[in-house]
């Protein structure tokens, strides 16, 4: 068939052909459709990227300092208990700065937070009782820990292993300015005894120490005991003579209950030792007897000048009134408080103070708190001044940053850092969310394409 032929017969195919009529706007419609493919795929691209931004790449940077530098310098009006998997992390170092407070976690970690910013400091203070290579010698339910009133400083109580022998026990000072750690064994004859408590004197140039002499080392953490004893120690590691203490008594009923009171040591601002428990005050190497009423005893006391004062509270934490009185004469009430199981910290001044109490809210569940109490005036004042969460024992504070008119500064809730298994948890949900976008992109593009 010639070109011709071809040409003649194609013709005439076409005129039998049927019609087919195309929309007009189908190109138009084709266009718009290739337009919402790409946007939703640069969109699905884009919010991808957003999310890995926002949550996955942070998480590979170091964790951000939890507060602001600030520039006022004081004590937080709330302490927080610190998370396991923070605690778990301790620093390296104890050059810090300033502290404002110090107490331990449940599980006996140590704990500092920053006067300057607020920060929480874990350290690792090494030889601390529940530190101990023996498995932890607990003497106490928190371990001897101090911070200076001035909060440049911070002592506790340690047990060393010892060559070829029975461990030791001793103090370590660190600066916490400065990261320099003083060790501190008061006397050769002190070395096994076993130190249960730690206090500066009211001016920060002394620090006295009580503790039971252990006859007995048995390991994995257990010793026998026979007698309390305490001393002085200058803050440059000068030591005092030890002191044997009497065994502290107490009256319940009519009923002399002895052996089951530590006493409780102080030093006055002139570096004098006394020791009080029970109903009996040790001072000048003179043990003074005085009545007290009820099931009462002595728990805790300070030098007010040259005058031993006492908080007088009910037996092993039973209900009742707490009071501030004078020793050896306790029937000279100085004030009455109804404060709940109160532990003292600390004084302002010779009329002001601190008191760590376990109070109850409204509703009756526990809510720990600090409250200043005042003397000097009729009947006294009580005043709450800082909150404490479940899980801050053995509180600690620089007392000299608490002026009486305004004790405690505020400070924001800790930004602490994610825990192992969130990380994990918030890494998968991105990934997660990149691969069902990227499913819904292919099924958009497969669709569009059709």
């Amino acid at each position: 068939m010639s070109g011709e032929q071809l040409r003649a017969e194609l013709e005439r195919i076409a005129d039998r052909a049927p019609a087919v009529e195309v929309d007009a706007g189908l190109f138009d419609r084709g266009r718009r459709a290739t337009r919402r493919a790409r946007v939703l795929t640069a969109a699905a691209v884009v919010g991808c990227l957003a999310v890995l931004t926002t949550v996955a790449v942070p998480l590979l940077r170091p964790d951000p300092p939890p507060f602001a530098d600030s520039d006022v310098i004081g004590v937080p009006n709330h302490l927080y208990a610190v998370p396991d998997h923070v605690a778990d992390e301790p620093e390296t170092g104890l050059r810090i700065g300033r502290g404002a407070a110090a107490f331990v976690t449940e599980n006996g970690v140590p704990v500092v937070v920053d006067a300057q910013d607020g920060a929480y400091h874990v350290l690792r203070l090494r030889g601390l009782l529940d530190d101990s290579p023996g498995g932890g010698y607990r003497f106490h339910s928190a371990p001897p820990l101090a911070l200076s009133p001035d909060g440049t400083r911070i002592a506790w109580g340690i047990l060393i292993d010892g060559t070829g022998g029975d461990p030791y026990s001793g103090i370590r000072v660190a600066d916490l300015t400065t990261g320099e750690v003083l060790e501190i064994v008061p006397t050769a004859k002190d070395r096994n005894v076993l130190v249960g408590q730690l206090h500066w004197s009211a001016d920060g140039r002394w620090l006295v120490w009580g503790g039971a002499r252990i006859v007995e080392w048995t390991g994995g953490g257990s010793y026998s005991t026979s007698g309390q004893f305490g001393g002085v120690v200058a803050a440059d590691g000068r030591t005092s003579p030890s002191y044997e203490l009497p065994e502290a008594e107490v009256v319940t009923d009519d009923t002399v209950v002895s052996g089951n009171v530590v006493p409780d040591v102080l030093v006055s601002d002139e570096g004098e030792f006394a020791a009080v428990g029970g109903n009996g005050l040790w001072r000048d190497g003179r043990n003074t007897r005085f009545d007290l009423p009820g099931d009462a005893a002595i728990y805790g006391a300070w030098f007010r000048g040259d005058q031993v004062v006492g908080l007088r509270r009910a037996i092993d934490g039973a209900e009742g009134r707490a009071y501030l009185v004078d020793l050896p004469g306790p029937e000279n009430t100085m004030v009455r408080t109804d404060l709940s199981d109160p532990r003292r910290i600390g004084q302002l001044d010779a009329d002001t103070q601190v008191l760590a109490t376990e109070a109850l809210d409204e509703d009756g569940s526990p809510d720990p708190q600090v409250t200043l109490v005042r003397t000097g005036r009729p009947g006294g004042t009580e005043t709450p001044v800082m909150a404490l969460d479940r899980g801050v024992l053995g509180l600690t504070l620089a007392t000299d940053l608490m002026p009486p008119d305004h004790p405690t500064v505020e400070r924001p809730a800790p930004d602490w850092p994610w825990s192992p298994q969130r990380r994990v948890a918030v890494v998968a949900v991105p990934v997660l969310a990149l691969l069902a976008l990227t499913g819904a992109t292919w099924l958009l593009r497969r669709r569009f394409s059709r």
